[in-house]
């Protein structure tokens, strides 16, 4: 059973990166009590900064799979908890592969849909002291999803996430994490993932522009 462990909102804070860079980010988030009023486009009063890679109708929601975090904490010598990858939800009993893009649950009186993967950036490896951790959520596919919202509503943690609908095609997350970082050069693939008609705006692009460019240079 998959269940809400946690919902974690954040305010808009400074992040410095190595080169001297400040970011203004919503990356630090904190577990919250009780229900949460859930938008079109997020969780209210939740930050969300860099809109070019978070936020929006296709990444309202950011989640990270909570069952991951034993593993990673034992192979990088971290305390990862909920919030601690910046998600918005931390979610039990569930994971990539196990998660379709285009798949949608119901949560609470809303209503979501898996878009893409999350895309783990610098600044997860910069707040954590974690060089390595970029690439061992890579490596692992521990990467977590993104998911818009259907239908807005109240959600608390604890809540269940029941599965009401499944595309045919089941492309996973995982599999996804496999395309962005492994097999990146499968056509098959990226017509498969191009045929979702639930997959993000911003993933659909970038698989059509790599093939645009390879079929450019034939």
């Amino acid at each position: 059973m998959a269940i809400i462990e946690s919902i974690n909102i954040g305010n808009a804070e400074k992040l410095s990166a190595d080169s001297g860079k400040v970011y203004d980010t919503g990356i630090f988030k904190k577990p919250m009590l009780g229900p949460q009023a859930l938008k079109i486009f997020g969780l209210h009063g939740d930050a969300v900064m860099d809109r070019r890679f978070h936020g929006g109708a296709d990444k309202a929601l950011c989640a990270y799979f909570s069952d991951h975090f034993p593993q990673i904490n034992t192979a990088l010598g971290l305390n990862c908890s909920a919030g601690s990858f910046g998600e918005n939800l931390t979610i039990s009993g569930l994971d990539e592969t196990k998660v379709h893009i285009g798949d949608s649950f119901k949560m609470g009186t809303a209503e979501i849909q898996c878009t893409e993967p999350r895309q783990p950036c610098f600044k997860l490896a910069k707040i954590h002291e974690s060089p390595e951790l970029i690439h061992f959520l890579r490596e692992t596919g521990f990467t977590g999803a993104y998911f818009r919202v259907l239908k807005a509503g109240q959600v608390s943690p604890g809540d269940e996430l029941e599965l009401i609908q499944s595309p045919a095609g089941k492309f996973s997350i995982a599999k996804a994490n496999d395309l962005l970082y492994k097999n990146k050069k499968d056509d098959a693939l990226i017509e498969e993932i191009l045929s979702i008609k639930e997959l993000s705006s911003t993933l659909r692009k970038y698989f059509q522009k790599k093939l645009e460019k390879k079929h450019s240079t034939l």
